[in-house]
């Protein structure tokens, strides 16, 4: 039975960053030859989840130290580094979409 002491239970995930898209209508996808359409008959990927939520995880929300304020946080998105660009991130949103359930 889930959730017994000592039972071993699920695993808690991670929680992972969101990623924003515009969706594209179902009559525009269905029924025609696109990525998604050809991936599923080509072939059938694997996708490493646990990699995926080291890679993007947040980590918990921690308790604001004393004296931060809403400028120290500007200051610390200015050093972010960004690895893929903004279209580049959209379309491997658009990929993980299908996995999220």
């Amino acid at each position: 039975m889930p959730g017994e002491p000592g039972g071993g239970g699920v695993k808690k995930k991670r929680r992972v960053r969101s990623f924003f898209w515009k969706t594209i209508p179902e009559d525009q996808v269905r029924g025609r030859s696109n990525l998604w359409t050809q991936a599923g008959v080509q072939q059938h990927y694997q996708i490493d989840v646990q990699t995926i939520e080291e890679l993007f995880g947040q980590n918990a929300k921690a308790t604001p130290t004393k004296g931060a304020g809403p400028r120290s946080s500007f200051r610390e998105a200015k050093e972010e580094v960004t690895i893929l660009d903004s279209k580049r991130g959209m379309n491997m949103g658009i990929f993980l979409k299908q996995f999220r359930r």
